[in-house]
């Protein structure tokens, strides 16, 4: 199913109207790759709070910048079929055994937790027989369904990767950092792994601003219902249950928990005890039945 028709000249300068991330005014290869990016502290932006998480407003302004993003990336893709060769999430697509160490820590010591939790014992054993399926699930989401509305993702869109500026105490304008797991597929994996680790989900928000960004675009672009992106968001749940159980508690982390985030991220049971933080604990006995319900959780 095409994307897009009737594409002309002028798409990427159509997608700067689009304030994304710091504009790239320079780039090159010699002598090595790169690039030279705006600063946009003279203009007010400032780090998310990690722990604090975000706000209502905070999500829906961070939600309606990604599906801008989106958008952008559907006209450009449409116009260059070849933008997006070479993204790929090196954890996926450098063969499960890479990304297989952190899965299965994260579900053996969320699995733990809940075995010391009051109520929530029965769901230890259905994270721990994950193990040895949910690599292989993330892997195939990564694959292209005939028909599916794909998208560039930001890939790691969550509240270290926002920069915010605020207005009188409100946030007014976000712009994303951090693009080095981007790679094409369902936007609902960025969707998914936002809400999974900012306290908001709001998918409907999020599909009117697609529609309206490939609207202010120009573009023939036709933005996939709301019932089928919520379709993509049901089908795509082992990438909420890996921003739940594996991206969150790092989020959360408290400063003086003694976190060593590349023994977290390699498996290591060194990570500390980053499930019993309040934060984590509460997510997770909200999430996990809402998950169960759901299929999430089924092996």
């Amino acid at each position: 199913m095409s994307q897009a028709r009737g594409w002309g000249g002028g798409v990427r300068r159509r997608c700067w109207r689009l304030p994304l991330a710091a504009r790239c005014p320079l780039h090159g290869r010699r002598p090595v790759h790169f690039l030279v990016l705006q600063d946009l502290r003279p203009l007010g932006f400032q780090p998310a709070q990690r722990r604090r998480g975000l706000g209502l407003r905070h999500c829906l302004l961070a939600l309606r910048t990604l599906a801008s993003f989106h958008a952008s990336s559907v006209a450009l893709m449409a116009s260059d079929p070849h933008v997006a060769d070479g993204l790929g999430n090196p954890m996926i697509t450098e063969g499960p055994n890479s990304m297989e160490p952190f899965v299965h820590a994260c579900l053996q010591q969320a699995a733990d937790a809940c075995r010391s939790w009051e109520g929530f014992a029965a769901y230890a054993g259905a994270l721990e027989a994950l193990k040895g399926s949910l690599v292989q699930k993330l892997a195939a989401l990564n694959q292209p369904s005939p028909g599916e509305f794909r998208v560039i993702l930001h890939g790691d869109f969550w509240t270290n990767n926002l920069l915010l500026r605020y207005e009188e105490a409100l946030p007014v304008d976000v712009r994303m950092v951090d693009f080095q797991l981007s790679r094409v597929a369902s936007p609902a994996v960025d969707l998914l792994h936002f809400p999974s680790t900012s306290p908001s989900e709001r998918v409907s928000a999020c599909h009117e601003a697609l529609r309206a960004a490939l609207q202010l675009l120009g573009a023939e672009v036709a933005a996939p219902p709301l019932g089928a992106l919520l379709a993509a968001v049901r089908a795509h749940g082992a990438c909420a249950l890996l921003g739940a159980a594996g991206v969150l508690p790092l989020v959360k982390a408290t400063r003086d928990a003694g976190v060593d985030v590349d023994a977290a991220v390699g498996g290591s049971a060194a990570a500390g005890d980053l499930y019993q933080e309040p934060a984590v604990r509460r997510w997770l006995q909200r999430v996990l039945p809402e998950y169960k319900e759901k299929g999430w959780l089924d092996a």
